[in-house]
C-alpha cells in the first residue's frame, strides 16, 4: 500500500513551513518536513474514498443511494399573488419507495442552525403509501388545500421566509433524511418570482441537487398532492472533494466538501486524526442542517503555534453514489491578525458581463488567522469607508502562505474559473460592490484596526491591453505597499486566478482506521 505520513513541527515566528512528499512505489513513505525561509506550501492531493455498494435496483444509472423513505417534493413559500392556488403556504412530502411510511415521530425543521431552527414533530398516526403525496400546511390552510389532495396539518406550521431558508425532514431515529435550501434564485422568470408559483423537485432520484428544483409549469401555479409538472433526468454531480478544514466554534471543528454527502451518515463511523501528536477528534452530530461535510469535537490541548495535517477515518459517500475524493488538509488554531499577515493581493473590479467581482487575499505571515473575524471595506481614494463586508457564510482559516478569494457568488466564481481550487472560495453575501474607477480597499480586524490597504485604478492596467474587462490587477510583491501604483500590474491572462490554485492530483492516503 502507498502511504503518506506528514510529520509536523512547531511553527516559529518568522519561519514558515514547506512540506514535500515524495511517492515511492511499493513502500510506505515517511517524508521529513524542513524549515525554509520564504513560505508555507500545503500541496492538496486527492484520493478517492471507496464507493458505497448499494443492493437496491437503480432508477437510472448511478442512482445516488437507496430510495429515501420520504422526500420534500414541492414547496410554495410565496403564495401571493395567486395564479390559481389558494393563497396559503404549503410543502409537499412524497414517498418514492415501495413501502408504506408511518409519519408519526417524523420532524419538520425550518432553519439551518440546529440550535436555532424551528421544529414540529408529527403526532398523528398518518401513513403514506408507496408513491403517494401529502400536502403539509398550517391549520388555517387545511380546508382550502384539501380539494387538491391529502392534507397533514402541523400546528404550528413554521412560516416560510420569502427570502429563502432551509427545510429538513428528520426521521423518528433523528437522522437527517432530506434537506433543501430554497431561494428566489431558483426562478428564472421575473413574473413567477413575484409570487404564486411553487418550486418542484423535478428529478426525484437526484434530490440532493439544487438544480433539480425548478418553478412549476402547471397553469394553476403548482401541483400540491400529485405528481409534479415536470419529470427530468438530470446528471448527477461529481464526487465531492474535501475542500478544507475549519474551526466552527471553540469546541467544534469541521471538514468541508465541495458537495452534499449522503443523508443519514452514522457519526460513529468517522473521526479525524491530527498530526503531529496523533490527536483524534470524534465526529459529532451536525450543528447545521444540509451541511456538505462533517463536524468533529475539537481535541483539548492543541497548540496555536502548530500546523496540523488531517487524516480521516471512514469513507464518506456523495449523493452521486461515489466515494468522496480526499486530500491533505491543514488545520491550526487561529490567532489575532496583524499587519504582518494577510494582504489584499489581487482585485477583479471589472469582471465582464455575467461574472462576479472578487478580491484575493494572501497570508504572507507566520500565523493562522480566521477570515470570518475580518472586515473588507471599500473606500474612496482618501480612505473614507463607503461600504463594507463582515458577514461570511462559513468560518475560513487562512494558514500561513495560503490564499482566499472573497466573492458574493461562489458558484459564479467557480463557473468563471473552473480549474480554480474551490476550497479557496469564500462567500460573502454582503460583499461591497467594487467601483470601476479609482478606489481604496481596506482590510480591518474585528476591532476595526487596519490590517492592510490597497489602492487600485483602471489606469494602472498594462497600456497595450486591447480589453481590460475580465482582467484583474494583481500585487507584484505582497511585501510591498499596496498604496502605490508600482505595486500593481495587469494579471498575466484573463484566467490568471486559476494559476495560483490549480492543484496537481496525486495518489494520497489521507485515511486511518480506528
Amino acid at each position: 500500500m502507498l502511504m503518506v505520513v506528514v510529520v509536523g513541527v512547531e511553527m516559529v515566528e518568522g519561519v514558515e513551513l514547506v512540506e514535500g512528499v515524495e511517492l515511492v512505489e511499493g513502500v510506505e513513505l515517511v517524508e521529513l518536513v524542513e524549515l525554509v525561509e520564504p513560505e508555507l506550501t500545503l500541496t492538496p492531493t486527492l484520493t478517492p474514498a471507496p464507493s458505497h455498494q448499494h443492493s437496491h435496483p437503480h432508477t437510472h444509472p448511478f442512482a445516488p443511494m437507496p430510495l429515501n423513505p420520504l422526500l420534500i417534493s414541492e414547496l410554495l413559500f410565496d403564495p401571493s399573488p395567486s395564479v390559481g392556488l389558494p393563497e396559503f403556504e404549503y410543502v409537499e412530502w412524497h414517498n418514492p419507495g415501495p413501502d408504506t411510511v408511518e409519519l408519526r415521530g417524523w420532524e419538520w425543521v425550518v432553519g439551518e442552525e440546529v440550535d436555532k431552527a424551528k421544529r414540529v414533530k408529527v403526532v398523528e398516526g398518518v401513513k403514506l403509501a408507496a408513491g403517494e403525496y401529502i400536502i403539509v400546511c398550517g391549520k388555517g390552510a387545511a380546508e382550502a388545500l384539501r380539494p387538491f389532495g391529502r392534507v397533514l396539518v402541523l400546528d404550528p406550521f413554521p412560516a416560510l421566509k420569502n427570502t429563502g431558508d432551509r427545510l429538513t425532514l428528520i426521521d423518528p431515529e433523528g437522522r437527517e433524511v432530506h434537506s433543501v435550501a430554497y431561494s428566489t434564485g431558483a426562478y428564472t422568470d421575473a413574473l413567477k418570482a413575484d409570487g404564486g408559483w411553487s418550486l418542484e423537485l423535478s428529478d426525484l432520484s437526484n434530490f440532493c441537487s439544487d438544480s433539480a428544483w425548478i418553478p412549476s409549469e402547471d397553469p394553476t401555479g403548482g401541483t400540491p398532492g400529485r405528481a409534479n409538472s415536470r419529470s427530468l433526468t438530470l446528471a448527477f454531480p461529481p464526487a465531492p472533494v474535501l475542500l478544507r478544514a475549519g474551526l466552527y466554534d471553540s469546541e467544534t471543528m469541521f471538514v468541508l466538501f465541495s458537495g452534499p454527502l449522503e443523508p443519514g451518515l452514522e457519526m460513529n463511523n468517522y473521526a479525524v486524526r491530527l498530526q503531529p501528536g496523533g490527536w483524534v477528534a470524534e465526529a459529532v452530530p451536525p450543528v447545521r442542517y444540509g451541511f456538505p461535510g462533517l463536524f468533529f469535537r475539537l481535541p483539548k490541548g492543541l497548540a496555536d503555534t502548530t500546523l496540523y495535517t488531517l487524516e480521516l477515518s471512514g469513507a464518506p459517500c456523495g449523493c452521486g453514489g461515489t466515494g468522496a475524493l480526499l486530500r491533505l488538509a491543514g488545520f491550526s488554531l487561529p490567532r489575532e491578525p496583524d499587519s504582518a499577515g494577510v494582504v489584499i493581493n489581487e482585485v477583479m473590479f471589472d469582471p465582464g458581463t455575467g461574472n462576479p467581482e472578487w478580491v484575493e487575499l494572501f497570508n504572507r505571515g507566520t500565523k493562522t488567522v480566521e477570515l470570518n473575524e475580518m472586515i473588507l471595506a471599500r473606500a474612496d481614494t482618501s480612505g473614507s469607508v463607503i461600504s463594507f463586508s463582515n458577514s461570511q457564510e462559513l468560518p475560513f482559516l487562512m494558514l500561513p502562505g495560503s490564499y482566499a478569494v472573497l466573492t458574493a457568488s461562489v458558484s459564479g466564481l467557480l463557473n468563471s474559473y473552473p480549474d480554480m481550487d474551490p476550497g479557496l472560495a469564500c462567500g460573502r453575501t454582503d460583499m461591497p460592490a467594487l467601483s470601476n474607477s479609482a478606489s481604496r480597499l481596506i482590510l480591518f480586524d474585528r476591532f476595526q484596526r487596519v490590517i492592510d490597504q490597497a489602492l487600485y485604478d483602471p489606469d494602472w492596467h498594462y497600456p497595450y491591453l486591447e480589453e481590460t474587462a475580465g482582467v484583474s490587477l494583481e500585487r507584484v510583491d505582497p511585501q510591498a505597499s499596496g498604496l502605490v501604483r508600482g505595486s500593481w500590474f495587469s494579471a498575466g491572462r484573463q484566467r490568471d486566478v486559476e494559476t495560483h490554485y490549480y492543484a496537481s492530483l496525486h495518489p494520497c492516503s489521507c485515511q486511518f482506521s480506528v
